[in-house]
């Protein structure tokens, strides 16, 4: 299974302070003090009548001023900006960033370079993108499927962008968790992908089909949104960066290659064969809540939550999550394909969420027999040949 790494969301307080006040008494003056309750309660009760309080002050003469200090103020927050303002670049109009800096900021890691369409599509732009948490406190939730790249001309009018495309969500296919100061890479990427946001062809002007953009000169931001349960909490900004589209159409060039597994994952057993004991020594770790049991054959294991903790940092690194069923240590559950897969950029320490499921299937995709089996939740990377990155606690669970 090939990983789509162009999956491609920000906030800031102030505090008060309080000033004393300056008392002077003066010398035989009487203060006359009247103290009024309030006409009637939320009740309807009537209020106690007014009440007069005299007071004397020394006949002394005038006292110096007293002067209070001032009321200790809070604690200052971190240093570093947390959350963002977020920007919506729109077709024809002039775009720039929001004045109040990101917490995620984006920076670009070489040149943005123009790929060659293929399949009748036109060219698009790309560049490796490197996102940096520049807050004092973590950052984690879901991707937009997409790093948009947001293309302005030399007046500064934006001419291409398919940013915020979707509100990001976990079916966005991506997870970020990371900690203050750390950084991961993305690819961003300007392409035609025929979406109510994008430009139309006549203000992307390109007077050649198979290209993005006509030769010239421009401007290149970038933008990524942030978010849980369909809103976008932050956004992910950068740039600009300016461009230069050459007169000669690029060639074309060789598909990213998908991101390398992490040091010792172990390969998934195929169903049918043995399934050992053996624990990964990719340091992720995963914890699930108890798997109920017993349960029918069409009783699916759905929603099942992985709190998942990884000591090596992940780029992109495609992740799924199931749950193996075991009988005398031979693996008798198939998993069905599926593309509840997560590409996930974690910081070393950072503990994110993935959700799976099993359909309780033997290895020729039947309903599994009643009887008893050994269940053992996984994390594993869905490439050609699954690995085990990560192996929850077996626990028996019996199918009637």
């Amino acid at each position: 299974m090939t990983a789509h790494d162009q999956h491609e969301d920000r906030r800031g307080r102030t505090g008060r302070r309080r000033a004393g006040a300056r008392v002077t008494a003066l010398a035989g003056v009487v203060l006359l003090g009247v103290t009024a309750c309030a006409e009637g309660s939320g009740t309807g009760e009537s209020a106690e009548p007014p009440t007069e309080t005299v007071t004397e002050t020394s006949t002394e003469s005038s006292s110096p001023a007293i002067e209070t200090s001032p009321a200790p103020s809070a604690e200052p927050a971190p240093n570093g900006p947390e959350g963002s303002d977020i920007a919506t670049p729109v077709c024809g109009e002039v775009f720039a960033l929001p004045d109040r800096p990101a917490q995620l900021t984006l920076e670009l890691d070489g040149d943005v370079v123009e790929a060659a369409g293929s399949d009748g599509n036109p060219s698009s732009l790309e560049a490796d993108i490197t996102a940096t948490n520049a807050g004092a406190q973590p950052v984690s939730g879901g991707l937009d499927s997409v790093t948009a790249l947001v293309v302005t001309d030399e007046d500064g009018r934006v001419v291409v962008t398919n940013a915020n495309p979707d509100p990001a969500n976990p079916e966005s296919g991506a997870i970020l968790a990371l900690e203050p100061g750390d950084s991961v890479t993305f690819v961003g990427t300007a392409a035609d992908y025929a979406t109510s946001d994008d430009c139309d062809s006549s203000t992307t002007t390109s007077s050649d089909p198979a290209r993005l953009l006509d030769p010239g000169s421009y401007q290149v931001f970038a933008l990524r949104n942030l978010g849980a349960e369909g809103t976008v909490t932050q956004q992910a900004q950068g740039g600009p960066w300016p461009i230069e589209i050459a007169a000669d159409p690029p060639a074309p060039g060789e598909p990213p290659a998908p991101a390398p597994d992490p040091q010792g994952a172990l390969p998934l057993a195929a169903c049918g064969t043995a399934f050992d004991g053996a624990e990964p020594a990719a340091g992720i770790t995963t914890e699930v809540a108890e798997i109920r049991s017993p349960r029918a054959a069409d009783d699916a294991i759905t929603d099942l939550v992985h709190t998942v903790t990884t000591e090596t940092p992940l780029d992109g690194t495609s992740l799924a999550t199931n749950v193996v069923l075991t009988q005398d240590g031979v693996r008798v559950s198939e998993i069905p394909g599926s593309d509840n897969v997560s590409s996930v950029y974690a910081s070393a320490g950072a503990t994110f969420e993935l959700t799976g499921q099993q359909i309780l299937l033997g290895c020729d995709f039947e309903p599994l027999p009643p009887g008893e089996y050994e269940a053992t939740p996984v994390v594993f990377s869905s490439g050609e040949v699954p690995q085990v990155l990560a192996r929850g606690a077996t626990t028996t669970v019996v199918i009637q």
